[in-house]
């Protein structure tokens, strides 16, 4: 007992060491739930029951597990953002001989754990528990980027709760349903404009006074412009933060309609969060101080709902098949906005326009041998982002995933598995805001390309007892 709660420790340990914030699915949700689906481009994941990890997938997978089990699992994501400037321009009144970079690289190696645990109370009855990052996202750009001005760097992390239950009434039907608690934290940062900011101030100014009078109230824009670049007041930068708590459910029914078939059909609903927290801007100018003041946020976000249909289907005693269609409601995201809740200028929303979307995998294991099983899949994901709405905050598109794993079972007890995944994404153009956009002046326009590469590996632990 002793060792199991040691396992069962170590396995939660490392899930609440942190949720590295990372997009790989479309999107910024995370696919990497558990390790064996890694193998297979988590392909069929609905129907697969590859160990307790179905909590996430499926809770109604649970009866397919006997007695008690702890899957501790950890996958390290790769990733790396591009951006190939072609003739980006930057906000009205910055200087001439400001940066103009690409921006780096805005990825990074990102560590995503996750932890489930299943207890067969009884012939029928299942309980389980999971914790895991459903959701979460980070792009960085130096700050010489050109685009600094609608983006330097994007943060959110989930952490999700998600105990279950699984009820098995005949030999061929399971049900299975949980909920969700979950916590989101979210930081956002950007350059601001203030040189722009100052000049529209001084030209309000002039237009109420007589037509005679405004060409010299004008002339102070020139010198009151230099005046702020050179002491470094011209940009600075703006950093909004916050986080709030959630909840929603999710259910699922798997059934065989042969003893080699399994079909599994599950929906996960939308988490709307009501998030709290504080923005502020350095190296503001004391001409800005009334309308860019630091004080209190809140911002609205609903993360998608979800559904899947999935098929498992053994081919003789060695090979199984597994496919799956995969849809998230990705509309529920149309801007990102904060609402001030003390005094100060309104805080101009970025518009996002997310589609739903959706993504099919196939994939396949075969029983090498009684201690090893081989794994390879590939899947298709599209992108809620469309190209008129790309933002450097979040430059994804359309990818396929070509993915190979394995499972070595060491004991009865006992099992490894580990899995391997390179991404695909699709480049594309931008120009942002488009031509003609009065948004132009305040942030600038940029034009070019984004490229995307992404590699991931990962391994759990899992343990019967």
């Amino acid at each position: 007992m002793q060792f199991e709660r040691t396992v069962i420790g170590a396995a939660f340990g490392l899930a609440l060491t942190g949720i590295a914030s990372t997009a790989s699915a479309a999107g910024f949700a995370l696919t990497e739930q558990g390790s064996a689906g890694l193998g297979m481009a988590y392909a069929g994941a609905a129907a697969a029951t590859w160990d307790a990890s179905t909590i996430w997938w499926n809770p109604a997978g649970m009866t397919s597990i006997s007695g008690r089990q702890v899957v501790a699992a950890g996958n390290i994501v790769f990733l790396s953002f591009g951006f190939n400037d072609n003739g980006s321009t930057l906000p009205a009144f910055q200087p001439a001989n400001a940066a103009r970079g690409d921006g780096g690289d805005a990825g990074g190696t990102f560590f995503i754990p996750s932890a489930f645990l299943t207890w067969q109370l009884s012939p029928e009855w299942w309980l389980g528990v999971g914790f895991n990052g459903p959701f979460g996202l980070t792009t960085k750009w130096n700050d010489e980027f050109v685009g600094r001005f609608q983006a330097i760097e994007s943060d959110i992390k989930t952490y999700n709760l998600n105990p279950s239950v699984a009820w098995k009434p005949t030999n061929w039907l399971s049900l299975g349903a949980g909920f969700s608690v979950q916590y989101l934290d979210g930081t956002f940062t950007q350059y601001t404009n203030y040189a722009g900011a100052v000049a529209g101030g001084i030209a309000q100014q002039c237009a109420v006074l007589p037509p005679i009078q405004q060409p010299a109230c004008l002339g102070q824009i020139p010198g009151t412009v230099n005046a702020l670049n050179v002491a470094g007041q011209g940009a600075g930068m703006t950093e909004a933060k916050g986080n709030s708590w959630g909840w929603g459910w999710n259910a699922g029914v798997m059934f065989a309609p042969t003893p080699s078939t399994k079909v599994g059909i599950t929906y996960r609903s939308a988490v709307k969060h009501d998030v709290e927290g504080d923005i502020s801007f350095s190296s503001r100018p004391a001409a800005l101080a009334t309308p860019l003041q630091n004080g209190p946020i809140k911002a609205e976000v609903k993360l998608p709902s979800s559904a899947s249909f999935a098929v498992s289907q053994g081919i003789g005693s060695k090979f199984r098949l597994l496919a799956d269609y995969t849809w998230t409601g990705w509309d529920s995201i149309q801007e990102l906005a904060f609402v001030r809740q003390g005094p100060g200028a309104a805080l101009p929303p970025t518009e996002l326009k997310f589609k739903d979307a959706w993504r099919v995998g196939i994939g396949g294991e075969y029983a090498l041998s009684s201690a090893w099983l081989l794994r390879a899949g590939v899947a298709y994901d599209k992108t809620p982002v469309q190209d008129q709405y790309r933002t450097p905050r979040l430059p994804d598109n359309d990818r396929w995933w070509l993915s190979i794993g394995a499972r070595w079972t060491f004991s009865p007890q006992g099992a490894v598995d580990f899995g391997f995944s390179y991404l695909i994404v699709d480049d594309t153009n931008t120009v942002l805001p488009p031509n003609g956009s009065s948004e132009i002046a305040a942030v600038g326009q940029l034009r070019g390309s984004y490229s995307a590469s992404t590699s991931i590996i990962g391994a759990q632990l899992r343990w019967n007892f």
